[in-house]
């Protein structure tokens, strides 16, 4: 399926991530941010959507998604653009090198719920925190000394226990944008490293 921002043009292949309300709240975070010559980190990159927002502003990338499907989309989107990404598939940081100024996360983040087996895409485990809470012990190794964590969350996951769970990892922590929408509030966490 064909999807359009400002003036670049995606295409989302079935069973990748459509951008959708969390993917614009986060957008505009990103949007806010000086990017140009930072090095961000794209994690759960999907079509590769928040990945060519930061491209456009001059950032230099690195987009991973633990399916390969994804990738490709990404690799395919950032060429039909003129943008430069490098797109790895990767579970989490498993197969990223380098520290980034900036690592933006939207996260599989819904609840399981007993009976259901959950989508890749979208189920973070029966609290909908397993992937994030994975995430935070992994990701201080590739933040930059100041560098900032933007990661989206929702009220069904817990906004306070992950901005607890970061806390305790070492990083300061606080609400940066939300946005209610009819079943859920949409939060995005900015993090950084406390000193």
């Amino acid at each position: 399926m064909k999807f359009s921002f400002n003036s670049m043009e995606l295409e989302v292949p079935e069973g990748v991530y459509y951008p959708a309300e969390d993917s614009f709240l986060l957008a505009d975070a990103v949007e806010a941010l000086e990017m140009k010559g930072k090095n961000i980190l794209d994690m759960g990159c999907g079509s590769g959507f928040l990945s060519l927002l930061c491209a456009s502003k001059g950032a230099h990338v690195t987009a991973a998604d633990v399916t390969e499907d994804a990738v490709e989309a990404t690799k395919a989107n950032a060429q039909a653009n003129g943008l430069k990404v490098n797109a790895v598939v990767s579970d989490l940081l498993q197969n990223v090198s380098g520290r980034f100024d900036f690592i933006i996360f939207n996260p599989p983040y819904l609840p399981r719920g007993e009976d259901e087996e959950g989508h890749v895409t979208y189920t973070g485990g029966a609290t909908g925190r397993e992937v994030i809470e994975r995430f935070i012990t992994q990701c201080g190794t590739h933040l930059e000394n100041g560098g900032k964590i933007l990661l989206l969350v929702s009220s069904l996951t817990g906004k306070e226990e992950v901005i607890a769970a970061l806390n305790e990892s070492g990083f300061s922590a606080k609400i940066a944008a939300k946005e209610k929408i009819d079943w859920e509030e949409l939060v995005v966490v900015e993090a950084c490293k406390s000193s």
